[in-house]
């Protein structure tokens, strides 16, 4: 995520667009025909490189799909898709870019994946492993060696990928830590929550899928809801009351047991929801809002590269 943004400026972000779908759709193609695993996790890399999976619809569409068809269709319904995607932005969408953005730094993108990587690794290896064993201890402190010197060599460049600047500004520092901090807690909702609802309560994959509307519920309620609350008692009170709001659904969420059943779970899936809604937005727009307008087009792509490099499920 981190250099996509710049060669989108500098490339065009049309262009950048195209060639995003197109990953997607070829991941997408070869995750369809995959034959073992390892060929499904290579394909799903892919997609990742390419796009994003939908939220609301994706779990319930996948999981009808895996009921009733063929399982690699999961794959296959993202190319049409896809391919509509190219042909309306060949066709609709004009082409913009800024020849001025700064350029690609390969070091500082191969420090944020390798610090990136080591760090998941190390989080992902610990439950088999061990804290113990030396290869997690290793892989955080290379993760830690590896930020720090990203960091560094940022702070050196007279034109960086990733500005540190920005983080001088409380506003947007607020903001952005606090939508970072929604979309950790909103990952291991997540992570753990489909395993209950089969492996636990029995459901099948597309039974799992409708099972999570809940939260969608909470979330259109907030969508609907924040602007108003935000006009009248400022974007800080909203986010914080909606960060307020999902701990309370993470403190629930952890209180169920295997006798719950799923009305508890979608009493706290509601709420998760509802603090989802009316912690993001508020915070991504008081993260733009706090810079000046020449640094709203850096500021932009920063705050969502905070959000969207939180590991996520």
């Amino acid at each position: 995520m981190l250099p996509a943004g710049l060669l989108g400026d500098r490339f065009g972000r049309r262009l950048m667009l195209i060639l995003g779908l197109g990953i997607f759709l070829a991941g997408s193609a070869v995750g369809a025909v995959a034959g073992d695993v390892n060929t499904v996790i290579a394909a799903r890399a892919v997609m990742g490189v390419g796009a994003a999976l939908g939220l609301s619809l994706g779990p319930i569409i996948g999981g009808w799909l895996l009921d009733h068809v063929w399982w690699g269709s999961v794959f296959l319904v993202n190319v049409p898709m896809a391919a509509l995607g190219i042909t309306a932005c060949v066709f609709l969408l004009p082409e913009t870019r800024d020849p001025a953005s700064p350029k690609v730094d390969t070091v500082s993108t191969a420090f944020t994946a390798g610090g990136l990587g080591a760090l998941v690794y190390a989080i992902i290896e610990a439950p088999a492993r061990g804290w113990g064993d030396p290869l997690v201890p290793a892989m955080l402190a290379g993760s830690a060696a590896l930020i720090t010197a990203l960091v560094m060599r940022e702070r050196r460049l007279a034109r960086p990928m990733l500005d540190m600047t920005l983080l001088a500004h409380r506003g947007f520092l607020f903001n952005t830590l606090a939508a970072t901090l929604v979309m950790f807690v909103l990952s291991g909702l997540l992570f753990v929550l489909r395993p209950y609802l089969q492996a636990v309560l029995g459901h099948d994959a597309f039974g799992t899928g409708l099972r999570l509307l809940p939260m969608m519920g909470g979330l259109l309620v907030a969508a609907r809801t924040a602007q108003p609350v935000v006009a009248r008692f400022g974007a800080r009170a909203v986010v914080s009351a909606g960060l307020a709001v999902l701990a309370f659904a993470a403190l629930l969420g952890s209180r169920t047991t295997v006798e719950s059943g799923y009305g508890f779970t979608a009493l706290w899936l509601s709420v998760a929801g509802l603090g989802f809604g009316l912690s993001v937005v508020p915070a991504m727009d008081g993260a733009l809002g706090t810079l000046p307008a020449d640094r709203a087009g850096w500021g932009s792509p920063h705050a969502f590269r905070a959000v969207g490099e939180a590991p996520g499920c």
